[in-house]
């Protein structure tokens, strides 16, 4: 590490899992072979899970949505964290600050500080009700809202919950 800054490495994501025989795990490995031939090294990287761009694109390799925990609080699951608790957010090409489903603000409206500074999940009761009872709670809160969400497509109980946040916004 020179300068305090760690050496890159390439982080893959996996189609079912890395050993799955497809098209692209195939490309995939091809191509870490190349990063690797440059001495970059790979993480173990992730499987793709089916929700967004992946599950349109990707559907033939997942099975059908089953069951869904609605057990669920938000950071119980990889690539998830608690809303209380904030260690990932993301821009997207619009300006605006993503955590999860949930806008906290627009860089062309005010900085990124301010955003960060002035996010309380408590004040939003969506969120709140996240933190506080997890999804079945959000679902509850939705229907006592009139709002009724169909779940049969959902492949996983953060896919109920950006179609209910979704929905709030819509309403």
């Amino acid at each position: 590490m020179k300068n305090n800054i760690p050496k890159p490495r390439v982080h893959p994501a996996w189609v079912i899992n890395k050993n799955h025989p497809n098209k692209y795990n195939e490309e995939t490995h091809r191509l870490l072979k190349i990063f690797n031939d440059m001495g970059i090294e790979t993480s173990s990287g992730n499987n793709i899970s089916p929700s967004g761009n992946a599950l349109k694109h990707l559907s033939e390799y997942f099975d059908p949505p089953e069951n869904v925990n609605f057990d669920f609080y938000c950071g119980d699951r990889n690539y998830t964290s608690k809303l209380d608790e904030v260690d990932c957010i993301f821009i997207n090409p619009m300006g605006d600050v993503k955590m999860c489903g949930f806008t906290l603000g627009n860089i062309y409206d005010e900085d990124i500080l301010t955003i960060l500074e002035n996010y309380n999940p408590h004040s939003d009761p969506i969120m709140h009700t996240l933190i506080n009872g997890g999804v079945k709670a959000l679902i509850q809160y939705a229907e006592n809202h009139g709002i009724i969400v169909d779940t049969s497509d959902c492949y996983s109980a953060c896919g109920v919950c950006r179609k209910i946040v979704q929905a709030f916004n819509q309403k």
